[in-house]
C-alpha cells in the first residue's frame, strides 16, 4: 500500500502529506497500483554495533543449620540499544514518510519510477529490506536454583533441585514514528510470567 495515495496521507497538514509533497507525489495521487516491481533482501554494512547497558545483582545461600541445601538467586535487568532488527516492506515505506524529513535512513531504500507518461509514473519500482538500527527493548526478571543433596549410607548419594525464571519485565520499543511506544511482551507466546 502506497503510503502516498490519496485515501492513505491523512490531513494535508499532516507530516506524511508533507513528505509526499516534498518527493514529487502530487495531492490527489493514485497508486498505479505497482505491486509487482524488483526488489532484494540484503544485508546492510552500515549496520551499528548494538549497545546495552545491564546490570546483576545476586546472592547464594548455603546454611549451615541446614547441611546440603544451595540456593542461589540472581536479578537481572538489560537495555538494549540500537538494536538491528528487520521491516517490512510496508513498514519502510511508511516510516519513510512518517519521519519528520525525507532525510532519513528508510526513504534510501526504495525508488520510484520518475518517468512521466509511464503507466506506472510515481509507483513504487525498487525495494531493498534489509536489517536497520532502529528498535530499543528493556527485559528484567529473577533467576534462582534451590538444591538439596544429602548422602545415606545405604543407598548412596541423593539430590534434588528446581531452579527457574521470574520475567519482571519484557517490552519493546520498535515503533520508528515513535520511539517512545512500549510493545510489552510479557505473558505472550514464548514470555510467560513464570519457567519452571
Amino acid at each position: 500500500v502506497d503510503p502516498c495515495d490519496q485515501a492513505n496521507r491523512g490531513p494535508a497538514s499532516g507530516q506524511r502529506a508533507i513528505n509526499c509533497l516534498a518527493d514529487g507525489i502530487p495531492a490527489g495521487f493514485t497508486d498505479p497500483l505497482t505491486a509487482r516491481f524488483t526488489g532484494v533482501v540484503a544485508g546492510n554494512p552500515n549496520l551499528e554495533e548494538e549497545t546495552a547497558e545491564t546490570y546483576t545483582i545476586g546472592f547464594v545461600l548455603r546454611p549451615r543449620f541446614f547441611e546440603g541445601f544451595v540456593a542461589t538467586v540472581d536479578y537481572w535487568n538489560i537495555e538494549l540499544n540500537n538494536a538491528i532488527a528487520a521491516i517490512s516492506a510496508q513498514n519502510i515505506v511508511d516510516a519513510c514518510y512518517d519521519a519528520p524529513n525525507l532525510q532519513n535512513q528508510f526513504c534510501t531504500l526504495f525508488t520510484r519510477n520518475r518517468q512521466a507518461g509511464s503507466p506506472t509514473f510515481l509507483g513504487f519500482n525498487f525495494l531493498r529490506q534489509q536489517d536497520v538500527n532502529f528498535a530499543r527493548q528493556e527485559v528484567s526478571g529473577v533467576d534462582f536454583a534451590f538444591r538439596y543433596s544429602f548422602d545415606t549410607d545405604r543407598f548412596g548419594a541423593f539430590g534434588f533441585s528446581v531452579g527457574g525464571s521470574y520475567l519482571e519485565k519484557r517490552s519493546n520499543f520498535e515503533f520508528f514514528g515513535d520511539p517512545t511506544r512500549e510493545n510489552p511482551e510479557k505473558f505472550e507466546l514464548n514470555n510467560p510470567e513464570w519457567v519452571l
